[in-house]
């Protein structure tokens, strides 16, 4: 009889989680890969990430339906709120994966018909082969949703608005409820941005003790005070901020012809580690494609690079070399 154990990690693993190379922490995917890249691999679990919304908004809630699409596959329970958009409109919309063994191992709703007469006691148990979207960063597509089917059967919770509270016991979920009262208290007049603020500190302590990810848009830009918005930044884990090319001078920019806005990062998570991990370039730019979202390093497009270099070799103010005058020429050309 021996005391040898077999070291390693005993503690039970979520589906779609990995541990990160740089922190340890167990990260998950927020549904786009270039962007798990720019984030250290992905978001830690119990973080709060704050997502400035565009100036119109479609770029960010085009983020959350990649998040949402990526705990869907997962088989993650999923906590869908808004002031502005139907929260069930918004799951019905989502990207689907493009692998085809992703697709078929998400979970459907069964019809009633189909329930076992024979072999009853196998009813309750799970049907085929462990599900193949278990794994971490899918890749989806935008021209394509996921079907209704699967998310019907899908642990989807909204939370649209709620009014005054009901006459009976408190709802026993204590997330449901900070979502409730945090519309409650976005609709009631005085200062909008230190009470999103006090929500956000308020929403990250309570993810400290669990093993979720919560994923707010704030429109900041609907905000004067920069102070108010600096310190929005600091109340989360990760602060993520898009600026949209669509109505600004910038659109019929050459230099941003390949790209629909930039991308900032205002504060990447520093949890378990002396300072955060920030990548080499700060100039960060994202695309749409018509089945991909990306963020990528900005870069001038080759011909406009170009462009710039021949007008500096061959502008008027050109040095010359040795004794030969800027103009050709000139009284010192021998």
């Amino acid at each position: 009889m021996t005391s040898f154990q077999k070291c390693g990690d005993h503690a039970p693993r979520v589906m779609g989680t990995k541990p990160s190379l740089h922190s340890g922490q167990t990260i998950i995917s927020c549904g786009i890969p270039s962007l798990d890249h720019i984030m250290d691999g992905g978001i830690p679990l119990g973080s709060l990430v704050v997502i400035e919304e565009d100036r119109f908004g479609d770029y960010a809630r085009l983020l959350l339906s990649y998040f949402m699409s990526e705990g869907v596959c997962n088989r993650h329970p999923l906590l869908v709120s808004s002031l502005d958009a139907d929260p069930r409109s918004m799951t019905l919309e989502l990207p689907s994966p493009t692998d085809p063994t992703v697709s078929a191992s998400l979970p459907s709703a069964s019809p009633a018909d189909q329930r076992m007469t024979i072999a009853w006691r196998y009813q309750g148990l799970p049907q085929g082969a462990p599900p193949a979207a278990g794994r971490f960063g899918q890749h989806y597509d935008l021209s394509q949703f996921i079907d209704q089917s699967v998310i019907e059967a899908s642990d989807i919770t909204t939370c649209p608005d709620h009014g005054p509270p009901a006459d009976g016991p408190p709802e026993p979920d204590l997330l449901a409820s900070l979502l409730a009262a945090c519309e409650r208290l976005a609709r009631q007049a005085g200062e909008a941005d230190a009470t999103v603020r006090r929500v956000a500190l308020l929403l990250r302590l309570l993810l400290r003790s669990t093993a979720a990810v919560a994923m707010v848009t704030v429109p900041t830009h609907l905000w004067t005070d920069e102070a108010s918005v600096s310190r929005l930044r600091q109340a989360a884990d990760i602060s993520l901020g898009l600026e949209s090319f669509q109505g600004t001078p910038a659109a019929a920019s050459p230099a941003y012809s390949d790209y629909h806005g930039l991308l900032r990062l205002h504060r990447l998570s520093a949890r378990n580690v002396l300072a955060a991990r920030y990548p080499r370039s700060a100039d960060l730019a994202f695309k749409v494609r018509r089945k991909k979202f990306s963020v990528e390093t900005l870069h001038l497009p080759p011909e406009l690079s170009e462009t710039a270099s021949r007008a500096q070799e061959e502008g008027p103010g050109r040095p010359g070399a040795g004794c030969q005058s800027g103009r050709p020429g000139g009284p010192l050309d021998f």
